[in-house]
């Protein structure tokens, strides 16, 4: 018999129902969530001219930065990246989220797999933590994980770009289904 008084238990491998069928709330307090995380890194990286905020650049450009921002900056890059590392789990974690929203509310199709949602995050995750070597083993500059940041940070900005498209397409489809006469 089920006591109303204790909380249900799930199934060793079930999911809560509530992750499954995200709301409209849950992807807003994700987003205001990422928003701040965001604004804290933006204002914490003013003065730095980082690789993430390029699009695309070259490896030998990697070890110029580096030089160019002094030991001072170093440092500061380091902890930057490394809260980075929390950020893209937040951000990905918003991704997820509002892919699944869509998806369960018609607005992109069910075959469609959420985990897509995690590419940019994988990316980003490949390119901080390539740059956190390279600040490791400054001034020694490796050409293997400079070539890696290179590549990865556009990969990361694109698929991040397609990933907004397909949410915003999701959004529209979301928004004609509700307000369709038929």
């Amino acid at each position: 018999m089920v006591n109303p008084t204790q909380p249900r238990r799930t199934l060793l491998g079930h999911m809560p129902s509530k992750w499954l069928r995200p709301r409209r709330r849950e992807v807003v307090w994700r987003a205001l969530l990422v928003l701040l995380y965001g604004t804290v890194l933006v204002l914490m990286t003013r003065e730095l001219a980082t690789l993430d905020e390029r699009i695309v650049y070259g490896p030998q450009v990697v070890g110029e930065v580096l030089d160019a921002m002094g030991e001072h900056g170093r440092n500061e890059y380091r902890l930057v990246a490394a809260i980075d590392l929390g950020f893209l789990a937040v951000y990905g974690w918003l991704l997820v989220t509002w892919l699944r929203f869509l998806k369960v509310r018609d607005g992109l199709p069910k075959r469609l797999p959420a985990i897509v949602a995690l590419v940019p995050s994988l990316f980003d995750a490949i390119e901080t933590s390539s740059v956190l070597l390279l600040l490791r083993r400054y001034p020694e500059l490796d050409p293997t994980l400079a070539t890696v940041a290179a590549i990865a940070t556009p990969l990361k900005w694109g698929s991040f770009a397609v990933l907004a498209v397909t949410l915003a397409v999701g959004e529209v489809n979301r928004w004609h289904r509700r307000h369709d006469p038929r």
